[in-house]
């Protein structure tokens, strides 16, 4: 008989801690467990995820923007609120051998769960910065799913470091569990590039680096004095603040013929094939699956001290004092100078990549449910 494991996801936007989540229920699902997901809001993955078995959607109804019959009966019914009741009925009843809760903000789904049949695993993706945001300023109250979870996966050491530095979680009950990337299947041609291209990720802003990303560009171009190269950032939102200040700041630095963000039209993995090098210019990142698929078509990845999971995965010699710019300006230069060895890095980082793809993991995730499933 299948083993009954339910699944909480925050949301089901294309972001790495979400794809990491449907990655893991994909390869349950393989494993023969019958999986049931709870969406605590949509996105561009709800079909995937309602693809790998019953997809519960928590407060499914968009009031606001609701007919004015839902809008008047809601005032005597708390709509949603009586459509959530019947979800973690339908769950409680069900009594899942396990609950995987993705991220620390699901406490309003997990506390109407039975704890008392119910294991709580909660698969931690955060560390400090985040979670004061969802603390002080989302309010989602992670302090109480960190008090209800029976077990926490960890993406990276340095989550596990920051659950028992900063929140007294006994390294006894946690796991480090990287994130899961979906199988690739890079092009190992090199593209006739006339300029050499260095490339970064993420919404622009300080939590990414943008302004970093920028100073390391104008190291390159008016301080080491070279011309035939050139930045594109993946993750521009049309239109909004971020962008109007990130290309304001191009031109202040007299970099309009060097620098170009785009918007996630763009096909990420097309972007990392287009690209020579790989810049991880987070101030805070858990482990950024970005950097993994950069290092699946063969770009070496330079990252920062103390920003999270990123000098995990990183090779030795690409990783930098916090927000040293000019040495890693100077990486650039040297890689950009030395293409064998641009080439020979790629790879090593290709070869390290290949660790945390579907297949890769499916046989460390099942080893892993068995121990939970046994309480080991």
């Amino acid at each position: 008989m299948k083993k009954n494991i339910l699944i909480i996801s925050h949301d089901a936007s294309p972001g790495g801690a979400q794809n990491s989540i449907l990655n893991f229920s994909k390869i349950l699902s393989s494993l023969d467990f019958e999986i049931h997901i709870i969406l605590k809001q949509g996105g561009s993955l709800k079909e995937d995820f309602e693809k790998l078995g019953t997809c519960y959607h928590w407060n499914k109804l968009d009031i606001l923007n609701s007919n004015i019959f839902i809008r008047i009966l809601n005032k005597f019914i708390h709509l949603n609120h009586y459509y959530n009741l019947r979800i973690t009925k339908k769950i409680n009843n069900l009594n899942p051998e396990l609950c995987i809760s993705n991220t620390i903000t699901n406490h309003e789904i997990v506390k109407e769960l039975n704890k008392n049949k119910i294991k709580i695993i909660t698969w931690v993706h955060e560390l400090n910065y985040m979670y004061n945001i969802i603390e002080k300023v989302s309010l989602e109250n992670p302090k109480e799913i960190i008090n209800s979870t029976d077990f926490f996966l960890c993406a990276s050491k340095s989550v596990q470091k920051n659950l028992f530095e900063n929140h007294k979680v006994p390294f006894e009950k946690t796991h480090v569990f990287y994130e899961i990337i979906n199988e690739k299947n890079p092009s190992f041609i090199e593209d006739e590039k006339t300029y050499f291209k260095v490339g970064g990720c993420g919404a622009i802003g300080w939590r990414k680096g943008t302004d970093i990303f920028l100073s390391v560009a104008n190291q390159i171009v008016n301080v080491l004095k070279i011309s035939d190269i050139k930045f594109e950032w993946l993750g521009a939102q049309p239109n909004s603040i971020g962008l109007l200040q990130f290309e304001e700041e191009i031109k202040k630095l007299n970099l309009e013929n060097h620098v170009k963000a785009m918007s996630f039209e763009k096909n990420s993995n097309e972007f990392m094939k287009s690209i020579n090098l790989f810049l991880m210019t987070s101030r805070e990142d858990p482990f950024p699956l970005v950097n993994i698929e950069a290092a699946l078509n063969l770009c070496p990845v330079l990252c920062f001290k103390g920003t999270g999971g990123s000098e995990e995965f990183a090779l030795e010699d690409n990783i930098f004092s916090y927000t040293d710019t000019l040495s890693m300006a100077k990486r650039v230069e040297f890689y950009k100078e030395n293409l064998a060895l641009l080439r020979s890095d790629g790879n090593l980082s290709f070869q390290k990549a290949s660790q945390f793809t579907m297949k890769s993991k499916t046989k460390e995730l099942e080893e892993l449910m068995l121990k939970l499933l046994n309480n080991e």
